[in-house]
């Protein structure tokens, strides 16, 4: 579908030391896919959602943006300036955090840490995301702490309901109308955490939104800002309101008995 392949970055360690890219070794670049301003808006609103995901916990890849100018190596000229962003690779995660990054799949939800798994959840929910498997380890990785405590990590965001890309499809199976259209598809856990996963979305409700006029939102497009938190707030109508909460996640989650 794209005019311009996908790209990983290799750092050396010598010629990046000193350097914003200092102990970066072979990064994801999550670049533009056509050379339009509709496509570098969604690079933006992809990476705000990893913005929110950290607010909400460590248990996240850090992402930095950055303004990329695409020459030719043969005869250098330009042929594109465009936003992307890099990301924490998964070794540095495990690092920063103290454990490791496994692929191994087949988790279930008791393989799963609690509170975490449900903040996993909540937030796919949240940005109206169901292009994942924690199972298949589809858009996941299972971050392992030092006490051997399996933690799920949510990754690639651009088919979300809040990213909204023209390209974006769900599972047929699914039978869901659009990406807009919300469902919930973590695992269940029990309704202590879902309450403790609610409160922090609300505790941090002024800083996700905030994220959205400080210097890097008043780079979106500012219709598609206001959509944005439209749509956060059909969430936070849904979360505040304990028989809707009940119905929408809680009854809904996988791997009920």
């Amino acid at each position: 579908m794209c005019e311009f392949p996908p790209l990983r970055l290799n750092f050396s360690g010598e010629t990046s030391k000193g350097t914003i890219f200092d102990k970066l070794d072979k990064p994801k670049l999550v670049s533009y896919c056509h050379d339009m301003d509709s496509y570098e808006q969604y690079i933006l609103q992809e990476y705000q959602l990893y913005r929110i995901y950290q607010l909400l916990t460590p248990v996240s890849h850090r992402a930095r943006l950055l303004k990329f100018v695409y020459a030719d190596s043969a005869d250098g000229k330009v042929r594109a300036r465009r936003y992307g962003f890099i990301m924490e690779e998964p070794k540095a995660l495990a690092t920063r955090l103290g454990g490791k990054v496994m692929e191994q799949k087949g988790a279930l939800p008791g393989d799963l840490d609690g509170f975490q798994d449900a903040l996993f959840g909540v937030f796919q929910y949240f940005i109206g995301n169901t292009d994942f498997s924690e199972a298949g380890l589809h858009n996941v990785e299972l971050f392992f702490n030092n006490e051997g405590v399996a933690m799920p990590i949510a990754y690639d965001f651009d088919f979300a309901g809040a990213v909204n890309a023209r390209y974006a499809t769900s599972d047929e199976r699914l039978n869901l109308p659009n990406v807009r259209q919300r469902l919930f598809r973590g695992y269940c856990t029990d309704e202590e955490a879902y309450g403790k996963v609610f409160a922090l979305f609300n505790e941090k409700k002024p800083e996700i939104y905030a994220l959205y006029s400080d210097s890097i939102g008043k780079l979106m497009d500012r219709g598609t800002v206001r959509e944005t938190l439209r749509y956060f707030n059909e969430f936070y109508d849904t979360i505040n309101d304990k028989r809707s909460a009940k119905r929408s996640i809680m009854e809904s989650c996988l791997g009920r008995p």
